[in-house]
């Protein structure tokens, strides 16, 4: 019976630990992303810093340059990015009308005389997608006296302006006022969040550069002396915790290097395909 609810005990503390482990993250999310964000950057950057000071510059400089290095060459894949996207987006802004009409056309004529290398079980979601998408053209538009806001989610429904003019006019008004008002406390409840959010992120951003030079230019104190820093009295236990959290951060920054690896493979091969087709 002791063991039993000494298991109990263990396993409640353990859930207990969990749950309080995520409600601290959850609140402290907008100051840790910036730091893992750093983190992993300075893990990036590491090796060229290290080059650098192999070559008898000062740390100091060598992490200056990689930073002025690494901002040109975002910003020249940004110059040669964003355009390409805006005249993208604008092409298929252009175009998507047209994809309104011709594509459930295109449909309906692929399940009148499906080709030979169309699968036959398609064919009725091609017939009941070509005729929902002409029912929809169809519609009637929405009920009047309704107005919609459509930039917020989900969209704001705001009753119509009452006529005026009768005996009831100003209780109208007023009742539309009292309908209204709830409405507009509520849009602008969702536009303050989005704002604070976008405000969090770019502060998050302003912060991630100040970390990882701080982090690169401290790796030694780091490297020597997180072991400090563990809450546990030195003895076996903690080189042991010390082995494995050395581990994992040593596999965490090669599997990083990697990805950055496999990108990098991606983004050649890509080009080299795209170019070839044109």
């Amino acid at each position: 019976s002791l063991t039993g609810l000494a298991v109990a005990i263990i396993v409640a503390l353990v859930v207990g630990a969990v749950w309080g482990l995520e409600r601290v993250l959850n609140v402290l999310a907008p100051v840790i992303w910036p730091v893992a964000v750093a983190g992993v950057l300075a893990c990036l950057l590491d090796p060229v810093v290290g080059f650098l000071v192999r070559k008898n510059v000062p740390r100091t400089r060598a992490i200056a340059v990689v930073f002025v290095l690494a901002l040109v060459i975002v910003a020249g894949l940004l110059a040669n990015v964003v355009p390409q996207l805006v005249v993208e987006a604008r092409d298929l802004a252009a175009k998507t009308s047209s994809f309104k009409t011709e594509l459930p056309d295109k449909a309906g004529k692929l399940a009148a005389e499906p080709p030979r290398w169309l699968p036959k079980s398609l064919l009725p979601a091609l017939r009941a997608y070509s005729e929902s998408a002409k029912s929809a053209s169809t519609n009637a538009p929405a009920a009047p006296g309704v107005e919609i806001i459509t930039e917020t989610n989900p969209p704001v429904v705001v009753p119509a302006l009452p006529a005026l003019g009768d005996s009831t006019s100003f209780k109208s008004v007023a009742d539309y006022a009292t309908k209204l008002l709830p409405k507009f406390g509520q849009w602008l409840s969702q536009i303050m969040g989005f704002v604070g959010s976008v405000f969090g992120v770019i502060a998050g951003l302003a912060l991630v550069p100040i970390y990882a030079f701080y982090f690169l230019l401290e790796k030694h104190g780091i490297a020597t002396r997180w072991r400090d820093y563990l809450p546990v009295h030195d003895s076996k236990f903690k080189d042991e915790l010390a082995f494995v959290i050395g581990s994992i951060n040593e596999y965490l920054v090669a599997f990083f290097r990697g990805q950055v690896l496999v990108a990098i493979c991606d983004g050649v091969l890509y080009t080299i395909g795209f170019l070839i087709i044109g």
